[in-house]
């Protein structure tokens, strides 16, 4: 471990390395260093304390400064494409290390590497080389991950750096914006979890929270969620979406809730697998949100994708509609014990037999996708409350289908019991 002599050369040395040496593989390199730092066994109180340390001047024989974090001076600037970022709005207590990763991926470079770099191109619109800018984003996206107290404070700036990365024509870069993205949202979802060791006052408010994911639906989240020559970006956007917080979902605008939800719903007819099974978990994200699931047309068409689903010929994509099969009977149960005959009445009796039959051909799946006992449990003891003599003629029927098939339930007058 380094002792507090040793830290502060070690910050300017790693800075001036990656600020000044020309060559863009010995650059990569100290980034993948500092990745597999941050995400050994994070978060470490060691590299906490490192990573608020502010870097000495003067370190190196360039006769240059190295930069100090508290505005990045020398590279503040107007990034490529978009308005000056808002670095000076940067906490009192800075992370040297998300300033530079975010100085390496959004701003210009001051100078020439080599010819190979620089192309016909202006200096003053040049880039960092793409190695250098990924390795950046995985850096960041680490240091979200691993240790979101002290990222969440660059939330909003850390937002407008995956913006910017999904809209760039590099394939690499717009995914591992979207990457980063992801990682915000699930930081922000673990931080604010009942269970959760931080403070409610050490939060990120849900205000701010609603205030970043509407800055990313009015970006290029949206394009980026359509973007069917691109797959993969779809697949993160996916998860992207499915990690907003559901206090935050409620406060987005109506015309961005309808967005995300219509969205996902188109995303599950999708013909990649990769892109059909991530829309089929954030659906079974979103219908568990308070918000959404009193919702009863939501709450029938995500049923429905669900059922599709099921079916699918990938074990990937049967998997997580399996999951999501048993959030939605979870917010079957809730609705009816707070809503009652209400809800009875509007949702489709129709609809509720095609679920339980698929629960039980789901049952047989010999693939992963196949739910577990408890998920199963909860669909046929739903079913007994909802439609007592429907669900026992609709039991009996599936029972002769099944060709001798033992399941765990027995029926015994109008109630589904559950063999342990």
């Amino acid at each position: 471990r380094t002792g507090p002599s040793g830290e502060q050369p070690l910050c300017g040395y790693i800075e001036n390395t990656l600020f000044f040496l020309p060559d863009v593989n010995v650059r990569v390199s100290s980034l993948t260093l500092l990745g597999a730092i941050v995400s050994a066994q994070a978060p470490l109180p060691e590299v906490q304390l490192l990573l608020h340390q502010l870097t000495p001047s003067g370190l190196g024989d360039s006769g240059s400064s190295t930069p100090h974090f508290s505005g990045v001076p020398e590279r503040q600037g107007k990034a490529p494409g978009g308005p000056p970022l808002s670095m000076e709005k940067a906490p009192a207590e800075l992370c040297w290390l998300i300033r530079l990763c975010i100085s390496l991926v959004v701003l210009p470079r001051e100078d020439c590497y080599s010819d190979s770099d620089t192309g016909s191109v202006s200096n003053a619109t040049i880039l960092e080389p793409s190695p250098v800018r990924l390795e950046s984003l995985q850096v960041l996206a680490l240091l979200v991950k691993g240790y979101f107290s002290v990222s969440q404070s660059y939330l909003l700036e850390l937002g407008e750096v995956a913006c910017r990365c999904m809209e760039e024509m590099d394939p690499s870069i717009q995914l591992h914006g979207a990457k980063l993205l992801d990682e915000l949202g699930m930081g922000i979802i673990e931080q604010h979890k009942p269970d959760s060791p931080v403070a409610l006052d050490q939060r990120v408010p849900v205000a701010l929270v609603v205030t970043f994911w509407t800055r990313m639906l009015n970006g290029p989240l949206p394009g980026a969620l359509q973007n069917s020559q691109h797959p993969m970006l779809q697949t993160s956007t996916c998860n992207a979406l499915s990690s907003i917080l559901p206090e935050a979902f409620s406060g987005l605008p109506a015309d961005k809730q309808i967005l995300c939800i219509t969205v996902l719903l188109g995303l599950n007819h999708s013909e990649n697998p990769l892109v059909k099974a991530a829309a089929a978990r954030a659906l079974g994200v979103y219908v568990v949100f308070p918000c959404l699931r009193q919702d009863v047309m939501f709450v029938a068409d995500t049923a429905n994708v669900i059922l599709t689903s099921l079916s699918d010929g990938s074990p990937n994509v049967r998997a997580k509609a399996a999951w999501s099969l048993g959030n939605l009977t979870d917010t079957l149960i809730i609705n009816m014990e707070l809503l009652g005959q209400s809800f009875q009445d509007e949702f489709s009796d129709l609809l509720l037999l095609k679920m339980l039959r698929a629960a039980i051909e789901a049952s047989k799946d010999k693939n992963k996708a196949c739910p577990s006992k408890a998920m199963l449990m909860n669909t046929t003891h739903y079913f007994s409350l909802f439609m007592e003599d429907a669900v026992g003629l609709w039991y009996i029927a599936s029972m002769r289908t099944l060709r001798g098939q033992e399941l765990p339930w027995t029926f015994s007058g109008k109630r589904l019991a559950f063999q342990s």
